[in-house]
């Protein structure tokens, strides 16, 4: 009863864009699932024509996958100073997806989830020191993943290949990412997830008219969610974010959770933002 009650809660906070104080997850909700429950884990590479480089990219495929099923995709990106396993080493993304499907009130949709590295750049080669170079890898990967990695996804497994079966989401650095990529690509996403992040104004041209045209945004985006921990040291600036997409009237989801800047509460995001798409 629980998950079918947080469901409504987000539905409900979805609509009216407030505070949604989830209860903590249950107790092994991130430990490794149960024989039989498991979905599989691939690794591959992926032309980048935006890069000029091969990529490599993780994916999970839901328990039971079926060539011959079409499946919807969430594309889960990681933060500064992690790669493509992120997602799966320290935030226990598999561990979490598969007890989910394993609890049927949950009422998980069956999804591909797409987990790729994510700075603008051919991986084994060194990070730079500067700021700012960082930033513009960051910013860098943006365009690979619309040009490149989705349409190599789409053509590589049983996808959904439209945008009302397309999530994007990440944690701080992956949260800017997902807001540009997804707030920037209304045609290709329609849910959107934002960990611990926000975005500074003046905003990036796709994210300024998204905000601008709440109309058009709330029309195409089914599900905008945003959360943070309450001791994260950006709460109040993720806050103000949260705050102006009220007073613009952008709908979206806002969830606070009990920690800081961490996996603790990344892996409760993702426990929580998961049962929430693709449903119609």
């Amino acid at each position: 009863m629980r998950h079918s009650i947080r469901v409504v809660v987000g539905v409900f906070c979805l609509m009216i864009g407030v505070v949604a104080l989830a209860k903590e997850p249950p107790n092994g909700f991130d430990a490794p699932a149960v024989a039989g429950t498991r979905g599989k884990v691939e690794t591959l590479t992926y032309p980048s024509k935006t890069l000029g480089v091969e990529r490599p990219v993780v994916v999970y495929l839901p328990p039971g996958y079926k060539a011959e099923t079409k499946y919807p995709v969430l594309y889960l990106l990681h933060g500064s100073g992690d790669d493509e396993t992120g997602w799966q080493e320290k935030g226990a993304a598999v561990n979490i997806l598969d007890n989910l499907y394993a609890d049927e009130k949950a009422h998980v949709t069956p999804m591909i989830v797409a987990m790729p590295y994510g700075y603008g750049k051919k991986k084994d080669t060194p990070m730079p020191k500067d700021a700012q170079e960082r930033g513009q890898m960051s910013r860098a990967f943006d365009a690979d993943l619309v040009k490149d990695l989705v349409p190599f996804i789409d053509g590589h497994y049983a996808t959904m290949a439209d945008a009302k079966h397309r999530a994007v989401a990440g944690l701080s650095m992956g949260g800017s990412q997902s807001l540009r990529i997804g707030l920037g690509n209304l045609d290709l996403f329609s849910y959107l997830g934002c960990f611990s992040s926000m975005a500074r104004e003046p905003f990036p041209e796709g994210i300024a008219k998204a905000v601008g045209d709440p109309a058009g945004t709330n029309g195409k985006l089914k599900l905008f969610y945003l959360a943070t921990g309450d001791k994260d040291p950006n709460f109040e600036r993720i806050k103000d974010f949260h705050e102006l997409l009220q007073q613009k009237g952008v709908r979206h989801q806002w969830s606070i959770k009990s920690g800081k800047h961490e996996w603790k509460v990344w892996r409760e995001n993702l426990y929580e933002f998961a049962p929430l798409l693709f449903h119609d």
